[in-house]
């Protein structure tokens, strides 16, 4: 136990550099660095409350994946996860034979590879042999032959679930046997570590341009981890290697901390760099902090020039009064499934969506619309909106919902300094009415357009929305000005969103969803 606790408190701890040479790697556009391999990781999911998955990494190309009930008995846990590490060193060999088979044209045995590759992972393990530390000193180890041991405890004796018994432990070691040989065996000890903050994945989208902000694609494990956890580095990368007076190579140019970054004219033509870094600290036997880092990294394509048909000023000899009006932008902003070029009515590029949710966004913000209206948005469309506008500090997150069995929708934000939610609902048009014998429907169509009414995908959203009189805020003496103030305030916007059906001869079934909206409106 001594020598264990030794092992583990000593181990250094786990950081990744974010400096690495794999910022180098031009060619590669997804790096992935993290400090979990040392560790045994234990996953709620609010999901599945009953579960919990056991994540282990014990070589190349073997990792290893339960899902477990949280109440049954540790013993089952372990001996089950006895049995998949077995079955990874057994798919490993496979693979191993199968590649030395085809080099070598023959036959070829497990003893064959084992010592051509001189890996210890070339070989199917005798035994493995499993040990829960506790906290406590307690052990609790899937080996029968050492049962009757001070400080180990029997399977009979152990009613422990497999959720109490790893919020209780701190390490869990596996035994590799390879043979008879105790000098073969292969020790892996491997801290445990209960919901850590972790970065799934970051995506870079298409075409960076000098003055667009740049908003990766962040998936967190939402259980655990959010944007607030976690810390950001931008860089831009050289494109060639030069080196400085001292001898010592020019590493990438660090340009920002933030989550968003806008490119500028000294970054055209070059590469970026993104970061996004979490860490999860958790505490040894001995009392010791540790910090795991793990770290996901993306690159963006050279940064271009920005668009030469956008212009700042578009909107700018618009007059209207922004002291009593109100201004309504909607879009039909094309579904990525539609991409398709006809007729060469334009570049390639100017239809891929990574292009166009940039100049998107720049199109909303320019125009200082209060209310925004798109359809056939798709969800990451939206993700992307949702970020870009909200950190102007003016709209809302935004509100978005999918149509039935489709990829796209639709969405609204709103001036967040100019209104606030009083009520939000959506509706799919296809169930708002129960049966063609409805005596209201009859008058406008027969029950085959009822069917084909009933298949339509459509969705539409309700936003009431309450108008923010500045006047109420500021101390008024005068009763005409607090008299005012309440008369604006209590005035609602009802706002709806929709895409009617697009099919031709339909116009029938268009006015009955027009007529749909309004009844709902009306409730």
């Amino acid at each position: 136990m001594s020598s264990l606790t030794d092992e583990f408190v000593h181990r250094t701890n786990i950081k990744n550099n974010n400096n690495s040479d794999n910022s180098k790697d031009y060619d590669k556009q997804d790096i992935d660095t993290t400090g979990f391999d040392n560790c045994l990781i234990i996953r709620e999911n609010k999901d599945e409350p009953a579960h919990l998955t056991v994540s282990l990494v014990i070589g190349p190309d073997m990792k290893i994946g339960l899902k477990r009930l949280c109440d049954e008995n540790i013993f089952s846990c372990l001996n089950r996860l006895k049995k998949n590490v077995l079955k990874v060193y057994q798919k490993k060999m496979k693979i191993l034979l199968k590649q030395s088979k085809k080099k070598k044209g023959g036959e070829t045995t497990s003893d064959n590879v084992s010592d051509e590759c001189g890996n210890s992972t070339c070989f199917v393990p005798k035994d493995v042999k499993l040990k829960l530390l506790l906290k406590d000193g307690t052990k609790i180890q899937n080996d029968s032959t050492n049962i009757n041991k001070q400080g180990r405890l029997t399977e009979g004796e152990c009613k422990m679930t497999t959720k109490e018994a790893f919020n209780k432990a701190y390490c869990v070691t596996l035994t590799i046997v390879r043979d008879d040989d105790t000098k073969n065996n292969i020790l892996f000890c491997r801290d445990v570590i209960i919901n850590p903050n972790e970065v799934l994945s970051v995506t870079p989208h298409k075409y960076p341009m000098v003055g667009f902000p740049l908003y990766p694609t962040i998936l967190l494990n939402e259980t655990t981890t959010r944007l607030d956890n976690c810390k950001f580095k931008w860089e831009k990368m050289m494109k060639h290697t030069t080196v400085q007076n001292n001898g010592v190579e020019c590493e990438n140019i660090t340009l920002s901390t933030n989550m968003k970054y806008i490119p500028n004219d000294d970054d055209l033509y070059h590469r970026l760099l993104f970061t996004c870094t979490t860490s999860t600290r958790y505490y040894t036997i001995s009392g010791k902090p540790v910090d795991v880092v793990q770290s996901k990294q993306c690159i963006f394509d050279e940064v271009r020039n920005k668009p030469v048909h956008i212009s700042p000023t578009r909107y700018q000899n618009v007059r209207w009064n922004k002291s009593c009006n109100y201004r309504i932008m909607t879009y039909n902003i094309l579904c990525e499934k539609f991409e398709v070029q006809k007729d060469n009515i334009c570049a390639a590029e100017y239809l891929d969506i990574g292009y166009r949710q940039q100049i998107i966004a720049k199109e909303i913000v320019d125009s200082e619309a209060d209310i925004v209206c798109l359809q056939e948005c798709s969800y990451l469309v939206f993700k992307y909106l949702s970020l870009y506008l909200s950190h102007t500090e003016i709209y809302c997150n935004g509100k978005f919902i999918k149509k039935r069995n489709g990829s796209d929708g639709c969405v609204c934000f709103y001036n967040i300094k100019k209104f606030k939610v009083q009520d939000y609902q959506c509706i799919c048009m296809s169930n708002y009415y129960e049966g063609a014998e409805d005596e209201y429907l009859k008058q406008f169509m027969n029950e085959s357009d009822f069917n084909k009414l009933q298949q339509l995908p459509q969705v539409v959203q309700y936003i009431l929305l309450k108008p923010i009189n500045k006047d109420s805020k500021q101390n008024n003496n005068t009763n005409h000005k607090m008299m005012t103030a309440n008369k604006t305030e209590s005035k609602l916007l009802l706002l709806s969103n929709t895409h009617l059906t697009y099919l031709p001869n339909l116009e029938n079934l268009r006015n009955i969803q027009c007529d749909i909206i309004l009844k709902h409106a009306s409730k």
